[in-house]
């Protein structure tokens, strides 16, 4: 039949004049022609004499769909589609016909003979002779017994027509060589839990100032290994414009995610400002992830104590506890977040951070540096930090927002729960102090005790008798963004809004980053008669 899109309605249905023939392939583009949103279908770049008006985008509240008509019953494409192409460019048919006139010319294309391009590249990673890698991950390629090397073999078998590459390391310690660039995809996981794979500076230099990173991931997965005993001040292993960031671990790239890792105990000072920028002991820049981690006991003296994330990144699920930011002169940012600093479009979601200092501004969290929705703080508990400056759980400057999140027992100079510096949105959050800026729409703002289980041991998920239960706000009721960067899984592993009595996901999520077990730890009670 003829070849149909649609433009917002299925009013808008327009066709090709010309039935696509069986057995043959067909190039259909369909062009909107800028302001006036007309829009034409061309097949096998001859403009096929239709027109549409409105937009051509997803109608009503479908997404933009290919091959399968939504509203329509039995509209359906049954052929093969062998290429699709979305392009934010205003094109003409003349340009769509030079396009075709290409790509059918028999001499466009060209290729060799048919290789073997090899199947995944395994390495083990062993501390111990008698380590053996478990058989569901495969049979080893190599195997090595310093990182480095395992590391940048795995790198080179990418180049080497391998389509992924792994390095997997068995239960032990690693002292690097020098900075590990696990780059360009390699995936490095541990076997076994976080603790038990430990990758350390060198032996020579342990509790002495070593003035490197550990490691530069970048592309693949970090999973269950962890980093501690570094003491550095300042960074030699430029990596792209991200220097500045990770004073042990810097994760960057929008295909990075480090999982289940550790980091604890680095100690970055920063001695020469114009050299030494340390944001963060993990540093998560250009859209990576760190997730379900751990980032404890470390010191900084610039710009975030424990994790430091900018661009489009997210720190999701992690536990940010007892750093410090100390306030140093020579740093612009000294003594900016004790905890975590947020830049630009960084989002910190589903974490609990506690117990961190800085020196300056934001105890717990600096949030700073863009103008706009769609990125900040969303399900964190902020708890216990403090600062000798302003803002002792949050810090904010120019930044998105706080949505469902505890700001409760923090200490500052002055604003010990949020200090915006311009109106900061701050929506169904429970606070226990009065913000000093806060959004015209900031909406359910608690001022109540969040009845944490147990503060004093750690335990800070909420009592059944917490108004923070069922007072969150869900994500489609408002048009801003945050949603994007959520799994629905809290901290502590249970999805939000799971404890509605009706065991479905029509009730409210929690406040903070913990969702509450209540109707889960119910005992299921029989009748019998």
């Amino acid at each position: 039949g003829t070849f149909t899109g649609r433009a917002e309605s299925f009013y808008n249905d327009r066709s090709a004049a010309t039935a696509l023939a069986d057995g043959e392939w067909v190039h259909v583009a369909m062009l909107g022609m800028g302001g006036t949103y007309k829009w034409y279908i061309s097949v096998n770049g001859v403009d096929a004499g239709v027109e549409g008006v409105n937009r051509l985008r997803g109608d009503g509240n479908y997404d933009i769909a290919f091959g399968q008509n939504p509203q329509r019953t039995g509209r359906a494409f049954h052929g093969e589609m062998d290429e699709l192409r979305i392009r934010n460019a205003q094109r003409d048919t003349a340009w769509v016909a030079e396009e075709y006139a290409t790509v059918a010319d028999g001499d466009y294309l060209t290729y060799g003979a048919a290789v073997d391009a090899g199947g995944p590249y395994v390495a083990l990673l062993r501390a111990n002779a008698e380590d053996e890698l478990p058989s569901q991950y495969g049979t080893p390629d190599a195997v090595f017994t310093q990182i480095n090397e395992a590391v940048e073999a795995a790198v080179a078998a990418l180049g080497e027509n391998h389509p992924k590459a792994t390095v997997y390391i068995a239960p032990g310690t690693y002292p690097v060589a020098k900075t590990v660039f696990a780059t360009n995809g390699v995936n490095v996981i541990g076997l076994g839990d976080r603790d038990d794979v430990r990758i350390t500076p060198p032996a020579s230099s342990v509790g002495k100032n070593w003035k490197y990173r550990v490691m530069v991931f970048e592309g693949g997965l970090l999973a269950n290994v962890s980093f501690e005993g570094h003491v550095v001040t300042w960074i030699g292993d430029d990596i792209n414009a991200h220097k500045q960031y990770g004073a042990t671990l810097l994760v960057y790239g929008s295909s990075s995610v480090a999982s289940n890792i550790a980091a604890r105990g680095t100690a970055a000072t920063c001695d020469y400002a114009p050299n030494n920028y340390f944001r963060g002991v993990v540093g998560v820049c250009g859209d990576a992830v760190l997730e379900d981690s751990l980032v404890e006991g470390c010191t900084g003296s610039l710009a975030g104590g424990g994790v430091a994330a900018k661009d489009c990144s997210v720190i999701r699920r992690c536990v940010i506890r007892d750093n410090a930011n100390a306030a140093h002169s020579s740093g612009g940012n000294g003594g900016r977040g004790g905890g975590v600093y947020l830049l630009s479009k960084a989002s910190l979601v589903d974490s609990l951070v506690v117990g961190n200092s800085a020196g300056m501004f934001g105890g717990g969290v600096w949030h700073t540096g863009y103008y706009g929705s769609g990125h900040g703080i969303l399900h964190c508990t902020i708890t216990g930090n403090s600062t000798a400056g302003e803002g002792g759980g949050i810090y904010a400057e120019q930044t998105g927002e706080c949505f469902n999140t505890i700001v409760w027992g923090n200490t500052a100079s002055q604003y010990a729960a949020v200090r915006g510096v311009s109106a900061y949105p701050l929506r169904n959050c429970c606070l226990d102090a009065e913000p000093s800026a806060s959004s015209s729409d900031s909406t359910g703002i608690l001022y109540q005790d969040p009845l944490f289980r147990n503060a004093a041991a750690g335990d800070y998920r909420l009592r059944g008798d917490s108004p923070c239960i069922d007072a969150a706000r869900n994500y489609g009721e408002t048009s801003h963004g945050l949603g994007r960067v959520t799994t629905w899984i809290a901290l502590n592993g249970v999805l939000h809004c799971h404890n509605d009595q009706t065991d479905t996901f029509d009730g409210l999520p929690d406040v903070g980053c913990y969702e509450s077990d209540f109707w889960a730890n119910r005992p299921t009670v029989l009748v019998f008669r």
